[in-house]
């Protein structure tokens, strides 16, 4: 059985019934963060609303902002580039990958158009975000090594399968349809050097692309058996070997879907757990931005090679602020949180003296996700491991809610608004995909 096989028989086979409750729970939390996150995100993203607009032809899809309709692919360009612009949407970490921006805006797409029930999107995420989490949790990480995005490369591979199970694809189609989704992936980490604005759309055409292969596969084209694990299939062309997996893909054993984290700031994930760590230092150890000399931060050596993580000033944008560690730190140091305003301050000449003097070290005793921070200062030396480790960012769905409520004019949501979405969600087995997004553009 070819590796396409084996994720279109879970593709085609999985319920919600055979999903542990505590998935299909992650689903409806996962939906509301990033439904918030597409709010937030509005005003981020005005090359993508605007070439939702300009387009002159059928609209049939939501922008998920403001309800207005918009075609189908742009729709799922502009959506996507919402839910990612403030960098806060998931992330799969072991693969280096965001799931929800490169599936759920196609997903929802592909379930508006055909009218779907809540229950029948919730089994299409399912079927991308284990689908798409089984691909890359080797996969992408062996991309980025070599200058290409796991997102860009593998998001699309997960949208079509979604998107496949959506359109009651049977198993030979599921199977082209991933088939011809891992021809069409592709996009570099060159925009994290550059500090430019590719990033932000790439998520978008990874999902379009997703879309575009189930409904090719549904009218009979066919995608390479082999197209992951060929001699030319996308394992060998983007990682350099034709089987990156080091464990099982382990469909409907291993949920991964409960592996999935959030982002508590706007910036990078890879940034997320060395700024919680450091704010917690300071808070337990009481010390602060004026006592820091010098410090190191020990990542992973995924997370430590991975473009722009370690990259210091002058920046271009945002872009290159909230991607590097050295700059995500100190902000975090000198304001005792990271926020959307301070990440555009990237040009601030205190927070980057001080980002001059945090150096990014490779650590192997590390697994992605994970750090060490060494602080020297004039008070001593500070050590993270003096610390309790904060915990992951694997939020509850009343967690994410309290969340959004705390983002306050940020969301662009009014409370009502919110609470009406949050309702809509836990009821959502009762509800269909056009009540959601009635919902999330109130």
């Amino acid at each position: 059985m070819t590796d396409s096989d084996a994720l279109a028989e879970f593709a085609t086979s999985v319920t919600l019934e055979s999903a542990p409750p505590a998935v299909v729970e992650k689903l409806k939390t996962t939906l509301l963060h990033s439904l918030g996150m597409v709010r937030a995100g509005s005003g981020i993203a005005a090359a993508g609303l605007a070439l939702a607009d300009a387009y002159d032809g059928p609209r049939s899809a939501s922008l998920l902002h403001d309800g207005r309709k918009a075609h189908r692919d742009r729709a799922v360009l502009a959506n996507a580039a919402m839910m990612h612009a403030r960098t806060q949407d998931d992330t799969h970490l072991p693969a280096i990958t965001h799931l929800a921006a490169t599936c759920l805006p196609a997903l929802i797409a592909v379930a508006e158009g055909s009218a779907s029930s809540g229950p029948e999107l919730l089994t299409g995420m399912l079927v991308s975000y284990e689908v798409g989490s089984a691909v890359a949790v080797d996969a992408g990480p062996a991309c980025s090594s070599r200058g290409f995005r796991p997102s860009s490369v593998l998001g699309g591979v997960a949208a079509s399968a979604g998107a496949a199970r959506l359109m009651k694809l049977d198993h030979s189609a599921v199977a082209s349809a991933i088939g011809l989704a891992a021809s069409f992936g592709g996009g570099t980490n060159q925009t994290w050097v550059a500090g430019t604005d590719e990033w932000q759309y790439q998520v978008g055409v990874a999902g379009r692309n997703g879309i575009l292969a189930a409904e090719l596969a549904a009218a009979d084209v066919r995608g390479a058996a082999e197209s992951l694990e060929g001699k030319a299939g996308l394992y060998r062309a983007f990682t350099g070997t034709p089987a990156p997996h080091s464990s099982p893909m382990d469909l409907g054993v291993h949920w991964r879907t409960l592996e999935v984290t959030y982002k508590p700031f706007p910036v990078c994930a890879i940034n997320q757990m060395p700024v919680t760590v450091l704010l917690a230092m300071m808070d337990q150890l009481g010390f602060t931005a004026a006592d820091i000399d010098s410090a190191q931060l020990h990542l992973s050596p995924p997370e430590a090679a991975y473009p722009g993580t370690d990259s210091y000033s002058p920046f271009a944008g945002p872009t290159g602020a909230l991607m590097s560690a050295p700059f995500c730190l100190a902000a975090a140091a000198r304001e005792r949180t990271v926020t959307r305003a301070v990440v555009q301050a990237f040009d601030d000449k205190d927070i980057l003296a001080l980002s001059d003097r945090i150096k990014v070290v490779s650590d192997d005793t590390l697994k992605p996700g994970e750090c060490v921070i060494l602080v020297e200062g004039r008070r001593g030396r500070f050590r993270s491991d003096q610390i309790a480790t904060p915990p992951p960012f694997d939020w509850e769905f009343d967690e994410v809610y309290r969340r959004l409520v705390d983002m306050g004019p940020e969301l662009g949501m009014e409370r009502a608004a919110l609470d009406g979405l949050a309702d809509c969600l836990r009821d959502l087995e009762n509800r269909s995909v056009r009540d959601l997004i009635a919902a999330v553009t109130a």
